[in-house]
């Protein structure tokens, strides 16, 4: 037991020692050394905590890599049909059969164009300016009808329409909507709203409609 008391005390002089003999000579260090010194250990601190978890990540990377089958584009080849329909899917003749039959006729043009206005009237929005332009496809039987529309109401209002004329329309698409509030009354909105309607000209032309 002795023994083990006299071994203690020893380590603990000796430590004591050689802490204090580091203290002198870091002490009598000068500043070239002292930061040789910080160098030294910065670069240890760098290979253990920087470098080397980078370096076992990147070798993960690399084996999920290794496996990754190579996908390259090939452009398609003028000399073959690059409009191939996948198989098991309907001809191509049948999609556009199906697209047309699902729009209505260019006929109905008229018909829809009071059916919008009279969807505004019941809505409670003010119609101050509504402008039309018909375009015509050019690689389908289609028409288009677009229409800007410059109206003046309430949020509800504009609400209320809205979800009206997306039932009612199934050939509508919105193109752009854009309120602004009216400064004097908080609770009005000018309303710009560009929209776009979709007819199947398979009989006299949607202009002289």
């Amino acid at each position: 037991m002795e023994t083990l008391v006299k071994l203690a005390k020893l380590s603990a002089h000796s430590f004591k020692w050689a802490y204090f003999r580091l203290l002198s000579y870091i002490q009598n260090l000068g500043t070239i050394e002292i930061s040789a010194i910080a160098l030294i250990f910065f670069w240890f601190g760098n290979i253990f905590y920087v470098t080397q978890p980078l370096r076992n990540e990147l070798k993960v990377l690399k084996s999920y890599a290794d496996n990754i089958v190579e996908v390259r584009h090939v452009e398609p080849n003028p000399q073959t049909n690059s409009h191939k329909v996948p198989p098991g899917s309907p001809p191509i003749n049948t999609l556009r059969e199906s697209f047309l039959g699902f729009l209505p006729s260019a006929q109905k043009s008229k018909d829809q164009i009071k059916l919008l206005h009279n969807e505004i009237q019941q809505s409670g929005l003010i119609m101050n300016k509504i402008d039309y332009q018909y375009e015509a496809n050019k690689s389908l039987p289609v028409d288009t009808l677009l229409m800007q529309l410059n109206m003046e109401g309430k949020q509800d209002n504009f609400d209320f329409f809205l979800h009206a004329i997306l039932k009612a329309f199934p050939n509508l698409a919105i193109n752009s909507v854009a309120l602004e509030r009216v400064a004097d009354q908080q609770d009005t909105n000018i309303i710009s709203f560009k929209i776009s309607l979709y007819y199947r000209s398979d009989t006299e032309n949607l202009g002289k409609n």
